[in-house]
């Protein structure tokens, strides 16, 4: 499948859309960015090439902040080819179908299998086209990276709400003795 408008890359901020996965759950990707990050994998169940990307998807999965980050499979071709792939790769993270094409036109997803990395705010932070493992990897550690960032940042934030606390208390008279 191959659309000529411009893609969503790096640095732009993604459009939202929202499709029901194979157990008829709606998935709506601002809901689902709400956690903080959003991988989102555009995929052919007819192709080889998204299985090993899948594949790679399934780790972040296990070994990511569930917390933290969603993950979220649109696939394009026949519902029966999507049902089957989840079960042959045995997918666990949820997986939508892409009925008639519409949100990966939206997208302009020029080549299966494509994955975006977004923050909360919807701003992409990379876009792996193809099942390349390098760039992949370098995904994975900008991810674990950002989220490391977060994490410190909200302990050095929540340090100095106590410290504050503190301050305050000690500076505030104490209760008249009746």
């Amino acid at each position: 499948m191959v659309f000529d408008r411009s893609a969503i890359n790096v640095g732009r901020t993604i459009q939202d859309f929202g499709l029901g996965d194979l157990s008829g759950v709606y998935r709506n990707t601002a809901k689902l960015r709400a956690k903080g990050w959003l991988v989102i994998i555009f995929f052919d169940a007819s192709d080889s090439k998204s299985s090993g990307t899948t594949g790679i998807l399934k780790n972040w999965a296990a070994s990511l902040p569930s917390d933290k980050v969603s993950i979220l499979g649109v696939g394009v071709g026949e519902r029966s080819d999507v049902e089957q792939y989840a079960k042959t790769y045995e997918v666990t993270f949820p997986l939508v179908w892409d009925y008639d094409d519409y949100v990966s036109a939206t997208w302009s997803v020029s080549a299966l299998p494509t994955v975006y990395v977004t923050n909360a705010g919807g701003k992409v932070l990379s876009r792996i086209i193809g099942s390349n493992t390098a760039e992949l990897g370098e995904a994975q550690a900008l991810l674990e990276s950002e989220i490391e960032k977060a994490v410190e940042a909200a302990r050095i934030a929540a340090e100095k709400a106590a410290a504050d606390k503190a301050a305050a208390e000690a500076a505030s008279p104490a209760p008249a003795k009746a």
